[in-house]
Protein backbone atom coordinates (compact mmCIF):
# COMPACT_ATOMS: atom_id res chain seq x y z
CA UNK A 1 0.00 0.00 0.00
CA UNK A 2 1.22 3.08 -1.19
CA UNK A 3 0.15 6.16 1.16
CA UNK A 4 0.61 9.34 -0.88
CA UNK A 5 1.33 12.76 0.04
CA UNK A 6 1.20 16.18 -1.43
CA UNK A 7 3.18 18.72 -0.19
CA UNK A 8 1.85 21.68 -2.38
CA UNK A 9 -0.63 22.29 0.71
CA UNK A 10 -1.03 22.97 4.29
CA UNK A 11 1.56 22.04 6.98
CA UNK A 12 -0.03 19.58 8.48
CA UNK A 13 -1.09 16.05 5.91
CA UNK A 14 -4.09 13.97 6.60
CA UNK A 15 -4.89 10.72 4.36
CA UNK A 16 -7.40 8.26 5.10
CA UNK A 17 -6.00 4.44 4.18
CA UNK A 18 -6.04 1.36 6.82
CA UNK A 19 -3.42 -0.69 5.67
CA UNK A 20 -3.14 -4.26 6.83
CA UNK A 21 0.79 -5.40 7.84
CA UNK A 22 2.02 -7.49 6.84
CA UNK A 23 0.06 -8.73 3.52
CA UNK A 24 1.40 -5.52 2.38
CA UNK A 25 4.33 -3.45 2.38
CA UNK A 26 3.98 0.23 3.16
CA UNK A 27 5.32 2.95 1.36
CA UNK A 28 4.77 6.69 1.60
CA UNK A 29 5.36 8.46 -1.76
CA UNK A 30 5.63 12.03 -2.23
CA UNK A 31 4.60 14.60 -4.47
CA UNK A 32 4.81 18.15 -5.37
CA UNK A 33 4.99 20.72 -7.98
CA UNK A 34 6.57 23.30 -6.25
CA UNK A 35 9.03 21.98 -4.22
CA UNK A 36 11.81 20.21 -5.35
CA UNK A 37 11.94 16.97 -3.99
CA UNK A 38 15.55 16.58 -3.72
CA UNK A 39 15.58 19.11 -0.71
CA UNK A 40 13.65 17.04 1.21
CA UNK A 41 14.07 14.99 4.14
CA UNK A 42 11.63 12.82 5.54
CA UNK A 43 12.01 11.73 9.50
CA UNK A 44 10.26 8.45 10.90
CA UNK A 45 10.01 7.38 14.11
CA UNK A 46 8.37 5.57 16.40
CA UNK A 47 9.70 6.17 20.00
CA UNK A 48 12.07 3.85 19.78
CA UNK A 49 13.62 4.11 16.41
CA UNK A 50 14.09 7.37 14.20
CA UNK A 51 15.14 7.22 10.72
CA UNK A 52 16.11 9.78 8.07
CA UNK A 53 15.41 9.56 4.58
CA UNK A 54 16.33 12.11 1.96
CA UNK A 55 14.48 12.32 -1.56
CA UNK A 56 15.57 12.43 -4.72
CA UNK A 57 13.96 13.34 -7.75
CA UNK A 58 13.91 9.31 -8.77
CA UNK A 59 13.43 7.94 -5.58
CA UNK A 60 10.32 9.63 -4.15
CA UNK A 61 8.99 6.33 -1.87
CA UNK A 62 10.32 5.54 1.41
CA UNK A 63 9.64 2.18 3.01
CA UNK A 64 8.42 2.41 6.57
CA UNK A 65 6.80 -1.37 6.67
CA UNK A 66 9.32 -2.19 9.70
CA UNK A 67 7.62 0.92 11.76
CA UNK A 68 4.52 -1.05 11.11
CA UNK A 69 5.11 -4.31 12.37
CA UNK A 70 4.47 -3.48 16.21
CA UNK A 71 1.68 -1.46 17.98
CA UNK A 72 2.00 1.94 18.63
CA UNK A 73 2.29 5.04 17.30
CA UNK A 74 4.62 5.80 13.85
CA UNK A 75 4.96 9.72 13.62
CA UNK A 76 6.16 11.43 9.97
CA UNK A 77 7.71 15.02 9.66
CA UNK A 78 9.00 15.98 6.61
CA UNK A 79 11.17 19.19 5.90
CA UNK A 80 12.25 21.33 3.31
CA UNK A 81 16.42 22.08 3.15
CA UNK A 82 17.91 25.14 1.76
CA UNK A 83 21.70 25.21 2.08
CA UNK A 84 21.45 22.80 5.68
CA UNK A 85 18.58 24.74 6.83
CA UNK A 86 14.83 23.80 7.56
CA UNK A 87 12.56 26.73 5.04
CA UNK A 88 9.63 24.39 5.59
CA UNK A 89 8.52 21.59 7.85
CA UNK A 90 5.15 19.59 7.21
CA UNK A 91 3.53 17.35 10.67
CA UNK A 92 1.82 14.05 8.55
CA UNK A 93 -0.98 12.58 10.73
CA UNK A 94 0.51 10.31 12.72
CA UNK A 95 -0.13 6.46 11.84
CA UNK A 96 -1.52 4.43 14.89
CA UNK A 97 -0.46 0.34 14.48
CA UNK A 98 -2.35 -2.16 16.16
CA UNK A 99 -2.37 -5.80 16.58
CA UNK A 100 -5.20 -7.74 15.52
CA UNK A 101 -4.61 -11.85 15.49
CA UNK A 102 -0.93 -11.46 14.99
CA UNK A 103 -1.44 -9.19 11.98
CA UNK A 104 -1.06 -5.16 12.28
CA UNK A 105 -3.56 -2.81 11.12
CA UNK A 106 -2.26 0.94 10.52
CA UNK A 107 -5.06 3.48 10.46
CA UNK A 108 -4.48 7.25 10.65
CA UNK A 109 -4.57 8.62 13.78
CA UNK A 110 -8.17 10.58 13.77
CA UNK A 111 -9.91 7.37 12.95
CA UNK A 112 -8.37 5.61 16.10
CA UNK A 113 -9.84 9.06 17.90
CA UNK A 114 -12.93 8.88 16.70
CA UNK A 115 -12.90 5.26 17.68
CA UNK A 116 -12.41 5.95 20.90
CA UNK A 117 -14.69 8.38 21.12
CA UNK A 118 -17.80 6.13 19.86
CA UNK A 119 -16.70 3.48 22.31
CA UNK A 120 -16.62 6.49 25.09
CA UNK A 121 -19.79 7.31 24.24
CA UNK A 122 -21.32 4.01 23.84
CA UNK A 123 -19.84 3.16 27.88
CA UNK A 124 -21.51 6.79 28.86
CA UNK A 125 -25.02 6.02 27.34
CA UNK A 126 -24.69 2.27 29.18
CA UNK A 127 -24.03 3.89 32.51
CA UNK A 128 -26.57 6.85 32.00
CA UNK A 129 -29.30 3.59 31.79
CA UNK A 130 -27.73 2.18 35.01
CA UNK A 131 -28.32 5.54 36.77
CA UNK A 132 -32.19 5.86 35.69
Amino acid sequence: MIINLNLDGRNYITHNEIITVPEEEVKLSFASSVYILGTIVATVSDGEERLQFKLTKQDKEIDITDFCKKAGRVEITVCLTVRGKVARKWQIEPLCVREIDGSFEVIPEIEELKERLERAEKAIAEMSKLII
